[in-house]
């Protein structure tokens, strides 16, 4: 079975001040991304990086940051990687938005990323409109980070993650396509009354696992299975792993576990591919 994977992280270099921070899993190089994608059968990866426009999640001190050069240059010539920059009120230059057009008429980036909760500006937040009304221009999705934080250095805030807050985002912007990153995990309800409502909105599935995968999964089997149940069906649901913090072969073998196989092609598959026009 083919699929996209419409949620990774970029640590290029893996520097050892990150190494240390991150504890990554997998080897950062083009090469070994690739093996992984391959031992996988990942067709395609997107990534929600962090660029020059954006410098690093909250203060700048996040354990993965992304300069946008390097992104570009580690994707170059490579079209199975794709890349979605994270946008940051708090480090954003004066020609940002003019930075972001010109790298999407280039076809270099497939849409953006609000890091909701790592920095401290509600989704809905007039400083994120333009970048919304762009990604409109351009007709490709903005996804929001929703539900848990993972944050080793303690200073993400959740209340600008909760999953309701998307609705206004939806109604404002109903042009605009949206992915709910993790699927509001753990406010799996509160994001099905968002997606039940919203035909623009989607949701991915990654980071439901970190690190090991051997435990019992019965919450998150029990809570992706009633969002599917809830709304009908599976397309509002994109597949995602989160990677590095999780092997792309086991996150992939666990989740079509989880997943009934009549939703499998949708879920890992035909949906990111439409959306992202792939």
């Amino acid at each position: 079975m083919k699929i996209i994977d419409c949620h990774l992280h970029l640590n290029i270099g893996n520097d050892k001040k990150n190494a240390e921070l991150s504890k990554p899993l997998v080897d950062f190089t083009k090469q070994g991304l690739l093996a992984e994608m391959k031992e996988a059968n990942v067709e395609h990866a997107i990534f929600n990086t962090v660029d020059d426009v954006v410098k690093g999640f909250g203060t700048g001190n996040y354990p993965t940051p992304v300069r946008m050069k390097e992104a570009l240059e580690f994707v170059k010539d490579e079209p199975s990687l794709h890349l979605m920059p994270g946008l940051n009120p708090n480090s954003m230059p004066k020609n940002a938005l003019k930075i972001a057009e010109d790298a999407l008429k280039k076809g270099q980036i497939v849409g953006f990323k609000v890091l909701s909760g790592y920095v401290h500006f509600y989704p809905f937040d007039k400083v994120y409109h333009k970048f919304y009304n762009l990604a409109i221009k351009y007709d490709v999705p903005v996804m929001f980070h929703t539900g848990d934080v993972y944050d080793p250095i303690g200073h993400a805030l959740s209340k600008y993650c909760h999953p309701s807050h998307l609705d206004e985002v939806a109604v404002k912007f109903p042009k605009m396509k949206m992915i709910m990153a993790h699927l509001g995990n753990p406010l799996i309800r509160d994001a099905v009354l968002v997606l039940n409502k919203n035909q623009n909105v989607y949701a991915d599935i990654s980071g439901f696992f970190v690190g090991n995968t051997d435990s019992t999964h019965v919450y998150e089997s029990n809570d992706i299975n009633f969002a599917l149940e809830f709304l009908g069906g599976a397309d509002s649901f994109l597949y995602g792993t989160d990677w590095p913090l999780v092997k792309m072969k086991d996150y992939a073998e666990l989740m079509q576990k989880i997943i009934p196989s009549k939703f499998h092609d949708k879920i890992f598959y035909s949906n990111a591919k439409r959306l992202f026009r792939l």
